[in-house]
């Protein structure tokens, strides 16, 4: 059967092995569970965060300029 192609790209590639104690050492830091780490990250995203206001005007004005035509057709129509 040969090898396991999906569009010419051999996606069965085997697992890579991270080794992080030269990071760990250098940058004195300690890495966390998938889990922990995301909601750390989540936690600090929150706390730095500015929630601006959503600016719909753009999406106004198209729908007006839409509509405004519409309603020159409908009223011709009578």
């Amino acid at each position: 059967m040969g090898p396991n192609l999906y569009f010419g790209f051999y996606f069965d590639v085997p697992p890579i092995t991270q080794i992080v104690t030269k990071a760990q050492r250098v940058l004195a830091f300690k890495p966390a569970d998938f889990l922990t780490g995301l909601k750390e990250t989540y936690r600090w995203y929150l706390r730095h965060h500015e929630r601006k206001e959503i600016d719909y005007s753009f999406e106004d004005r198209l729908m007006n300029s839409a509509a405004q035509p519409a309603m020159q057709a409908g009223a011709g129509a009578h």
